[in-house]
């Protein structure tokens, strides 16, 4: 099986750390088929994937700043080619108004402290568009500030 001969090239060394082409490809297969078959084709089918643990930190490495996500966009458009139908294809932009409030965030994963752009705190401006952008038909959820 290619899949198989993939995997086990991607081990690096004897503690066999995974290479980040595996690691992007196990991350694409957990959430073309969600994590219940994930873990179902590492335990039960016997395939060397990552761990579970392991691909969670791999993902906690995914930059989810605010503005636009390029890392799920890409994800998102990786299992849009795995669709067998045009209507699992189907793609909703909805706009939600919300308030803007000056406040300063702390953000744990990144150690930072982190802040809207400057330009909502203009006195004009009051409130401001939260764009989401949802595959109607999975999980997939985007926000963009």
């Amino acid at each position: 099986m290619p899949i198989l001969k993939q995997f086990a090239s991607g081990l690096i060394g004897p503690r066999s750390k995974w290479s980040p082409e595996c690691l992007k490809l196990a991350t694409q297969i957990r959430y073309a088929v969600g994590w219940k078959a994930y873990l179902y084709l590492k335990k039960d089918m016997g395939l060397p994937l990552p761990s579970y643990s392991t691909l969670c930190r791999h993902i906690n490495k995914l930059d989810f700043s605010p503005g636009v996500l390029k890392d799920v966009i890409s994800l998102m458009e990786k299992k849009r080619k795995t669709h067998k139908s045009s209507h699992q294809s189907d793609c909703v932009l909805l706009m939600d108004e919300m308030d803007i409030q000056k406040t300063l965030e702390y953000d744990v994963s990144t150690e930072l402290i982190a802040t809207a752009p400057s330009i909502y705190w203009s006195s004009v401006v009051s409130a401001s568009f939260d764009h989401v952008a949802t595959d109607h038909n999975d999980r997939w959820l985007e926000f963009f500030h």
